[in-house]
């Protein structure tokens, strides 16, 4: 929770020294050359992000992970719609969801649907996971990302070790 409120007031900071800034150019050069250099808010929309992301999947574990990319979106002013693009080459489907940022922050948790046919998880390997947002009203990329993760193949075995006063159950980890 702390890191959500740091955020809003990173957030805060950042969009009013942006605009603090863009409006101090504006007049300054009004001033300077007495010309018309366009109004800051006929300007399009800058869009702001933030992300993070895990740096190891547990495929068993996997469906019980909140998200495995965390997206922190929104603008400078008005609105521009997005498309969010993300998948784990490999391991999960294509994930897409279009979304209307505004100045407000939009934040996803994003956690790419498992592929139907499951892949081989009996070995340990890398694999990439690329993060994509386009603007769909101009079709320009606004970023990409791509991380190398470790799909561990991890297991949990249970092993119940029985005495004659009690029995006690015990979970370890196998790679």
């Amino acid at each position: 929770m702390f890191d959500l409120y740091s955020r809003e007031y990173n957030h805060a900071a950042f969009l009013l020294d942006e605009n603090l800034d863009a409006y101090a150019d504006e007049i300054l050069a009004a001033c300077e050359g007495g010309k018309d250099v366009g109004a800051y808010g006929a300007q399009a929309p800058i869009v702001f992000s933030d992300y993070s992301t895990v740096e190891e999947i547990f495929p068993n574990l996997y469906p019980s992970m909140d998200s495995a990319i965390n997206l922190l979106l929104y603008t400078d002013k008005g609105c521009t719609d997005v498309m969010v693009t993300a998948e784990i080459a490999g391991f999960t489907q294509k994930y897409e969801q279009k979304v209307t940022l505004t100045p407000e922050m939009t934040y996803l948790m994003i956690k790419p649907p498992v592929l139907s046919d499951m892949p081989d998880l009996s070995t340990t390997k890398d694999t990439q996971m690329t993060l994509r947002v386009e603007n769909t009203i101009t079709g320009r990329r606004l970023f990409r990302r791509r991380r190398t993760l470790s799909c561990t193949a991890y297991t949990i075995i249970k092993i119940t070790a029985m005495n004659s006063a009690s029995s006690r159950t015990t979970t370890s980890w196998r790679g």
